[in-house]
């Protein structure tokens, strides 16, 4: 079996490359053969040079002669180039039936679902879902998947009966100033990773002695899978303000998916003394439950067999 998957970008490190590398290692784990191109074929880096020496992926190595079961393209900037590079070459064979969209998002333009055969789509979430509905119609097959997460690697780790150190993958500066000037009022130590600034291949070790990780998205899944507690808050460019849910638990997790993990399900602005509130919501007892949730919802595995079954 050969699965397409196909990414915009994958000079760094983010939600939509860590989705294609996770959805890749679980392919190829699962016994398929996996091919990876990009939508900008300029933008190769941090996470292609990992799935190079990780899992033996040349990305945008696309050999003659092959047959492809299904084709999983993040990004219409990369539906557009498979469109005309890639599905118009005469030694490739692709199923239409199995020819995907994936949606990360819906404020980015490169993320707006694309028109195109009988293109379908698999969208993060329902409220992603719901964007995509809205521009293409009834007609078109959308799917909700969770964000596949490889559970093994990322590892439960027991934290402390009280927090004593708080890990930010927030991607602004400003969250991340804000979030230092209460570890030091609080007396609990800091470290953050900013994709943009400061991105980091090593994330696992950087929350390992983490109690709390702030974050978006794909980063809350991680943290969760490693047994962390969560807050959901960042401030964004697409963002007015700050927005956060606040600290994850078992009552209200399933309400913040439908929106990834976002801060927009809750639409808290983000202050300081509201940080502080959700800080003060630790339990050592949420990570065994997070870690709970992550196996059940993200495991890789056991999403590419669901995607599988779709086919």
């Amino acid at each position: 079996m050969n699965i397409l998957l196909g990414c915009n970008h994958l000079h760094e490190i983010g939600g939509s490359e860590q989705f294609n590398y996770t959805l890749a290692k679980a392919f190829i784990n699962s016994g398929v053969n996996v091919y990876v191109m990009l939508g900008n074929h300029t933008l190769k880096g941090l996470m292609s040079a990992e799935m190079k020496k990780d899992l033996g992926i040349e990305v945008d190595l696309i050999p003659r002669n092959l047959n492809f079961d299904a084709v999983f393209l993040s990004h219409n900037s990369t539906v557009s180039r498979f469109h005309k590079e890639i599905f118009s070459r005469e030694d490739l064979t692709f199923n239409k039936d199995n020819i995907f969209q994936i949606c990360h998002g819906k404020f980015h333009s490169v993320e707006r679902p694309q028109f195109w055969l009988d293109l379908q789509y698999l969208c993060i979430s329902e409220e992603i879902g719901n964007y995509v509905r809205g521009i293409v119609g009834e007609n078109r097959d959308i799917f909700i998947i969770k964000n596949p997460i490889d559970t093994y690697k990322f590892h439960f780790t027991e934290i402390n009966e009280i927090p004593r150190k708080i890990y930010s993958l927030s991607q602004s500066e400003k969250m991340n100033v804000l979030l230092k000037n209460i570890c030091d009022d609080l007396g609990i130590a800091f470290d953050y990773n900013n994709k943009h600034e400061n991105p980091t291949n090593n994330v696992i070790d950087k929350m390992f002695d983490a109690d709390i990780v702030v974050s978006l998205g794909r980063g809350c899944y991680e943290a969760m899978s490693m047994g962390k507690n969560v807050i959901i808050a960042d401030y964004r460019d697409y963002m007015n303000e700050g927005l956060m849910d606040g600290m994850i638990d078992n009552y209200n997790f399933d309400d913040f998916l439908k929106n990834n993990c976002s801060g927009r399900f809750s639409n808290i602005k983000v202050d300081k003394v509201k940080i502080i509130k959700e800080i003060q919501k630790y339990s050592k007892e949420q990570g065994f439950k997070n870690r709970e949730i992550a196996e059940s919802y993200f495991n890789s595995n056991e999403i590419v067999k669901l995607l599988k079954s779709i086919l």
